[in-house]
């Protein structure tokens, strides 16, 4: 848990730097307040990102998590690439969402995702000449799901275009910036952006897959299987780099580096959850099973559509998600979970589970 702990505050670190812009983007916009009463600091930059959706912020935690692989882990063996500015502040219906928050105080619930370039790395020889660009597609999800997201992924990056997109994005954030280093990225992407074919210029292709289930089978260490072959639907013709990244509780762990309490539609009390926990590990048979749910889970939450189970041991999450199907029999033959009439023979497949990496169910990164 410790190693964990420090890579939740590191990933903190990053996560508000990638939104820093468009936070002095809104203190621009607003201006110094001169009202001595202090009413408009009552604006939500500072709420800003965490107040938005956890489906927005899983989306936004894809995106740096790709810039993440980008500046660490050399994509396609090409050292230093850089990634001048995250695309953040032109995630309009965002902003548009922060502004009803201000004006009503309602709370904000789902909206579009943010289109375009996820996110945009470039290499720079020793002139500060652009000579790669980097188009990164990120997918983020808490389980698994290959035909929806990877394909989907592979389909849209496989776009014929020589050069991102969204150069002139990008250079408006720059633009907004005096210092000399910014200065120099905007003449060089205004030279990118207006060459028609850039002599020495390459784009390559990245596309990161975060997600929470890591494969049953020991021997198969990825989904993505066989790893070296190129996806079907991927057709850009172009050095194509898949990267898959297993987290344990992804959700779990946004809420924890965008400081947003974790999500769970539940009014059962410790007692009323610590009930039901003794009723499931009654029903099952398997001792091994038990002593391992007895031993290292415990239920955080439970609303009659998911059942929130927290892990102990970042060591055991792969063997409890194996027994999963067993949990979920569990629950109905308990009694607990009722399933919906309209359709009774495929009942254990309705109710969620998800799981929260915590030591004792705590959501407390110090234990």
């Amino acid at each position: 848990m410790q190693k964990r702990t420090e890579a939740i505050a590191a990933l903190k670190q990053i996560v508000h730097d990638a939104h820093e812009d468009s936070r002095k983007r809104l203190r621009d916009l607003l201006g110094e307040s001169l009202d001595p009463l202090g009413e408009n600091s009552a604006y939500p930059v500072n709420n800003y990102p965490q107040c938005l959706h956890p489906l927005t912020l899983k989306g936004y935690f894809g995106e740096i998590f790709a810039g993440i692989i980008v500046e660490h882990f050399r994509p396609h063996n090409e050292d230093k690439w850089e990634i001048p500015a995250y695309l953040f502040r032109h995630h309009l219906e965002a902003f548009r969402q922060l502004e009803q928050l201000h004006q009503d105080s309602r709370s904000i619930g789902i909206i579009p995702g943010r289109t375009g370039d996820d996110c945009l790395a470039f290499k720079r020889d020793d002139t500060g000449k652009i000579t790669h660009s980097l188009v990164c597609e990120a997918k983020c999800t808490n389980g698994h799901d290959y035909s929806n997201l990877l394909m989907e992924a592979h389909e849209k990056i496989s776009e014929p275009n020589l050069k991102p997109l969204d150069l002139l994005q990008l250079i408006e954030i720059l633009k907004s910036y005096d210092d000399n280093e910014s200065k120099l990225w905007v003449n060089e992407l205004r030279r990118l952006q207006l060459g028609k074919n850039p002599i020495g210029y390459e784009r390559c292709d990245l596309v990161s897959y975060v997600c929470g289930s890591v494969p049953r089978l020991a021997r198969q260490t990825s989904w993505i299987h066989p790893p070296s072959n190129m996806p079907s639907s991927y057709t850009g013709k172009r050095r194509l780099e898949t990267v898959e990244i297993h987290l344990h509780d992804v959700e779990g762990l946004i809420a924890r580096v965008y400081d947003k309490p974790q999500y769970m539609n539940n009014s059962n009390s410790s007692k009323e959850l610590d009930g039901i926990w003794k009723a499931i590990l009654s029903i099952l048979l398997d001792t091994t099973i038990k002593s391992l749910l007895k031993d290292h889970c415990t239920l955080l939450g439970y609303d009659n559509n998911s059942a929130y189970i927290g892990i102990n041991d970042i060591a055991h999450i792969r063997d409890v998600q194996n027994i999963s199907d067993k949990i979920k029999e569990a629950f109905v033959k308990s009694k607990i979970y009722v399933p919906p009439e309209k359709d009774p023979n495929k009942r254990t497949k309705h109710i969620n589970l998800e799981f929260r990496v915590a030591a004792e169910g705590s959501n407390d990164d110090s234990n």
